[in-house]
Formats: structure tokens, sequence, C-alpha cells
């Protein structure tokens, strides 16, 4: 009998979640708020109608890839989570990478003052300067379709492994992470490898390290493409929008900034990176990102990002101001830590030219999901932005 209360609980807050409500929402008042405020399409008292819904392919999708979310929750429900990890693992339907394929990309230390940068490299050293700046908790490697493509399309590509991340570039202090110098590494890199001028390309964290450069030093971007994260400023003002679900989908903000949570995410060896963060990526490439923050070191490096730039789910900094960079904004409809609100009202905060292409069933990790979509698009709005330019 215990289990099927069990059971019939877990469908239950799955309902729930299915309904809009973030984890970081239902948080201690989860069966408290379980007949309110659900659309009508959906109720939890009938099995029939929840149970449709959560096995469909799409639903489960849904539902695993709230990761960062579901992290403000476990604390709370680590049965729950251990549930939620094996649906997870068995019920992702997006199209990821399959095993790590890096023929061509070459491992390159990149010295910036008393930094040594880990980089993945690939095409002519002559060609147009391409740096890709990868997110949380991923390294160069999530860029490893890209680089191949525009290695192939004669491009210089570089994806740094950014501040905490290598080894030979990892600070312990927290204020060493403040968002200025992350800023400041990614210009540094590209003043290293000889470059004035170059494309600007980031996901998550590296987008909005991307935006940052984009805003203070736009002389220097030849184009500016950013994946998942929308405008800094747009993101801000979502964050404060009572009509925004933005607020509640950045509850992980303050889970990420405990103490202790590298412990808990390594723990039992990284289930929960590797099951509620990662989801259905390829092994070989979740091996792979343990390999780099796979020791509390590492990883509380990585988190630094979070606690020295972020308070409140709100950012630390001043807004940054309008882009006159060519952009491009990659967004997708199912990453379920981004709401609507501020993809849309990116274009605001643009000046220059301006493309938003959002992506149809895929979740946050748009570079390992929809690889061929994106080097089209990539390369698409580098092609327009192409020209000569004498680098030093």
């Amino acid at each position: 009998m215990i289990y099927l209360y069990i059971a019939s609980g877990l469908l239950r807050d799955y309902c729930l979640y299915m309904s809009d409500w973030t984890f970081g929402n239902l948080t201690g008042e989860i069966w408290k708020r379980s007949s309110q405020n659900r659309p009508n399409s959906i109720s939890a008292n009938d099995p029939k109608s929840c149970f449709k819904r959560f096995t469909t392919r799409k639903s489960i999708n849904k539902f695993s890839t709230s990761w960062l979310s579901s992290l403000a929750f476990v604390h709370k429900r680590l049965v729950w989570f251990l549930f939620l990890g094996f649906i997870s693992s068995i019920g992702s339907g997006c199209a990821s990478l399959g095993p790590l394929q890096t023929a061509g990309i070459r491992n390159t230390d990149i010295v910036v003052d008393n930094f040594v940068f880990n980089s993945r490299q690939a095409g002519p050293k002559d060609g147009e300067l391409v740096i890709l700046l990868h997110g949380f908790p991923e390294t160069s490697l999530q860029w490893r379709a890209q680089l191949r493509a525009l290695g192939d399309s004669g491009y210089f590509a570089v994806a740094p492994d950014q501040r905490g991340y290598s080894p030979r570039a990892r600070p312990l202090e927290i204020k060493a992470y403040d968002y200025n110098l992350l800023i400041d590494d990614v210009l540094a890199i590209a003043s290293a490898l000889g470059r004035d001028q170059f494309h600007l390309v980031g996901h998550d964290w590296g987008a909005i390290v991307a935006w940052g450069i984009a805003a203070r030093e736009p002389q220097r971007l030849k184009s500016l493409t950013v994946l998942s994260i929308p405008h800094p400023d747009a993101f801000a003002d979502a964050l404060t929008d009572p009509e925004s679900c933005q607020y509640d989908a950045s509850s992980y903000f303050e889970t990420l900034t405990e103490d202790s949570i590298a412990s808990w995410l390594l723990a039992f060896n990284a289930f929960a990176l590797r099951t509620l963060v990662w989801g259905d990526i390829h092994p070989d490439a979740k091996d792979a990102y343990l390999k780099v923050l796979g020791t509390e070191e590492a990883l509380n490096a990585a988190l630094n990002w979070y606690r020295a730039n972020l308070s409140q789910r709100q950012f630390r900094h001043k807004q940054i101001g309008a882009i006159s960079v060519d952009t491009l904004f990659v967004a997708s409809d199912s990453d379920a830590n981004v709401c609507p609100e501020p993809i849309k009202a990116t274009a605001k905060y643009v000046t220059g030219p301006y493309r938003l292409e959002t992506l149809s069933n895929i979740d946050h990790w748009i570079p390992e999901r929809a690889p061929k979509r994106v080097n089209k698009l990539l390369l698409e709005h580098l092609g327009k932005n192409s020209f000569a330019i004498k680098d030093r």
C-alpha cells in the first residue's frame, strides 16, 4: 500500500509540474497547491488525464529537461528525484550528438598573463577568428560539432575552457569570478591569438559573457551569436515582471550558490549531474565533462560564476545597455529555464542588425541537441559578416 501511495504522489507531483509550476515554486507547498491554479486541460485528480500527458514523448522530454529548476526542489523530495532520474534516463526524446567525434580538433594552450587556458581549436590559423564560449556545467567540448564545421569552412575556431574550468586558470576566491573579469579573459585570449577583431559565439554563461563583450567592446566584434540566454537587461526585466514565469524558472540560481551544492552534485558518481542535469546527452560527453568538473574544487570554481555575479536571482551588475553588433540569437521553445518574455524583449536591446531563431522541441543544450541546425545558422550569420580585415 505504501508503494502505491508513493507512486500516486509522484504522478500527482508530475501533473502539477506539467501544469507549468516550477519546482522552486512548489517547494514546501506541493500538496497545498495541488487543487489550485491548474489549467482546465489537466487535473491532478484525474489519473487518465495526467497519465496521457505523462506518457507522451514530448511531455517526458519537457519534464526531464527542467534540470536546473529541479535542483531547487531536490533537498525536499530526494526519493522523488531518484524516480525522476529514472524517468529522465529512459524518456528524453531530444536527438543528442552521438559518440564523441573530435577529428580535426586540436588541443592547444593559450597563455594570458598568469593564466593558461586549455582550448580546442580547428581550422587554419590565418582564417577569421571565431571564439566560442561554453556554459555551465560543460566545457569547450560542447562546441565539437561547431568547431569542425567552422574549421572546414576556413575559419580559425577557438573554444577555450574558461576561468575556473581550466585547471591553470582557477583562482580560489569567489570575487575572482566577477563578470568583468570573465569579459577581460575573452578579450585577452583574442589578443593573445593576435587578433583585434573576431566573431563571438556563446551559450548559457558563455552567452552572458558574450553579451557583455558586445556591450563594452563592440568595435572588436565582427558578429555576435548567442544561444539560449536573452540579453541580460531583458532577462533582469522579466525577473521582476509578475506576468512572466522567469522568477520561478530561475529558482535554481539560489540553489547553485549554496556552499554544499558541489558535493551534492558529485555524490553517487555524479548522479545528479549525469541524470538530472545532462539528461540523455551522450555518456561519453558526460564522462569528458566530469574529467574537468569531477572534483569539488573544479565544480566549485565553475559554481563561483553564480556566486560572484548573482544575488537573490538578480544580476549584481548594472545594466549593460544596447548592443550595436550584428546579432543572431538562437533560442528554443522547450528550454524550461528561459521563459518567452525575455526572449521576445531582447529585440528592444539590440540597435544593430538582429535575427531571432527559435528552435522547436529543443531544450537548453542547443549546440549538442541541434548541431546541424546551429551550424547552418552560424555559418550563414558569419558569412554575411566576414570581410577582409588586417589582423596583427
